[in-house]
């Protein structure tokens, strides 16, 4: 029998992935904006940025399969003493590649109209063409990856989140370290090169997500289609749906601040503050990794019926990641100066003055990463999406009232955001969550995770 990962290694793995994306990132930059100047280095954050609402299909499946995998295994559970028919795991994960298959059909439809018309534009025009062929290769390995987030998923609920982490560390060293080798063995143009080796990347990671999954009884493809069921495809559809809704909300934050510094204050200033948000959601690439690795747990402790050691994963997490971005925002402030030199010559003593400022609700908003893990894990999406909804009005409405009426230029951006993040994470959340598993804490201690797997999980 193969044993489960251990909660360490899960988490150390988790970190790794981290590390490995942001080292990628470092090795793409470098590689383009040596070999093909800044003009290269802005299409290619272009074409990301445009390319990337495609990842939003991806953003509620995992979480949708992994919750309903573990309702399948809790209702097998009860199903055995009862003689009652239930979906099989297998059921949930055949369902799940079905959707993952329908994402990826429209999210072409949806890169078809972007390449299109993009194709005609001054920006495709003036680079002779090369970004539309970096967005379609950028666009076709980032359906590649989601298609994968099917066995993906299955990997991580049958206790194999170690293994799956090493196969996306893997997908980002195959971006970066292929991206240079193209560029300097190779000396192919450097949209091909960046491109191919996403593409490489990406396909690796579906073909070892696939092969992994099924080595360890997924049967995710395995006469799929006959497994269909309209039902589990709701729920998948309206889980993932919320999840997006969720995400979508982050349009509400730094994109619209950006709107509201542009109109209410001037054009250097956004500037300023998107530098700041760069920092900002480096940092909070620390408590995402805990988060990743949580989420899955969760989800099967909570089917199990143990919701003491879910209450154990929320508050031990929540405090692990708050005291790890209190110890790393003021290293992240004394360092910002010397780095802001190195990358772009120059100080910029204007964004490290508002700096301290973003760290706050970087500290406040990123240790609430766990309870949001926590939440969709155990089945509370639509509170969930309701509070991000909420909150994201709330800091427009607040960011836009302290420029316009208390006249605080950019601080006003910052703390309408700071207020609408502590109400949220620090207070809400918090008191919602806790509550919750509170009221579903009982006097038996018993466990599905304490008994062995089923066979399939094995």
């Amino acid at each position: 029998m193969h044993r489960a990962s251990s909660l360490r290694s899960d988490i150390a793995s988790a970190y790794l992935v981290t590390a490995a994306r942001v080292l990628a990132w470092v090795i793409v930059i470098a590689a383009v904006f040596r070999v093909a100047g800044k003009p290269a280095l802005a299409l290619l954050a272009i074409v990301q940025s445009t390319v990337g609402i495609l990842e939003y299909a991806a953003i509620g499946l995992s979480p949708a399969i992994i919750r309903l995998t573990a309702e399948a295994i809790r209702d097998s559970h009860h199903a055995s003493e009862d003689n009652l028919p239930v979906p099989s795991v297998q059921t949930v994960y055949a369902n799940g590649f079905f959707m993952a298959l329908i994402t990826v059909l429209g999210g072409a439809v949806v890169l078809a109209c972007f390449v299109g018309p993009f194709s005609s534009s001054q920006t495709n025009i003036h680079s002779g063409g090369v970004a539309s062929e970096l967005m379609l290769m950028v666009g076709i390995a980032t359906l590649l990856r989601l298609l994968s987030d099917a066995a993906g998923a299955a990997l991580q609920t049958s206790g194999k989140i170690f293994l799956d982490n090493i196969l996306l560390t893997a997908h980002e060293v195959i971006w970066g370290l292929g991206t240079a080798f193209d560029l300097l063995v190779f000396h192919l143009p450097w949209q091909r090169a960046t491109g191919f080796a996403l593409l490489a990347g990406s396909l690796i990671l579906l073909i070892g997500r696939a092969i992994m999954s099924h080595r360890y009884g997924s049967g995710l493809f395995e006469h799929w289609w006959r497994r269909f069921n309209a039902s589990l495809v709701r729920r998948l559809l309206v889980f993932g749906g919320m999840v997006v809704a969720a995400q979508m909300a982050d349009y509400l934050y730094a994109p619209t601040d950006y709107i509201l510094i542009l109109n209410l204050i001037d054009q250097p200033t956004v500037a300023i503050y998107a530098l700041a948000v760069q920092i900002d959601l480096g940092a909070l690439l620390l408590a995402t990794a805990l988060a990743s690795v949580l989420l899955p747990r969760t989800a099967l402790a909570h089917a199990s019926g143990d919701p003491r050691l879910v209450r154990k994963y929320y508050v031990r997490g929540t405090l692990a990641t708050f005291f790890l971005l209190l110890a790393a925002a003021p290293m992240l402030w004394l360092a910002a100066p010397f780095f802001f030199r190195l990358w772009l010559g120059n100080r910029m003593d204007a964004t490290c003055a508002i700096l301290p400022l973003m760290l706050i609700h970087t500290v406040i908003g990123g240790s609430s990463a766990v309870g949001r893990a926590i939440l969709l894990a155990i089945g509370k999406v639509r509170q969930f999406t309701l509070s991000v909804l909420i909150a994201g009005i709330a800091n427009v409405v607040l960011s836009f009232s302290f420029v316009r009426f208390c006249h605080l230029g950019l601080r006003g951006i910052v703390l309408g955001t700071i207020v609408a993040v502590t109400a949220r994470c620090a207070i809400w959340l918090p008191w919602y969550t806790l509550r919750v598993l509170k009221q579903e804490i009982t006097p038996s201690d018993a466990s599905i995770l304490a008994t062995p797997p089923p066979a399939h999980l094995s």
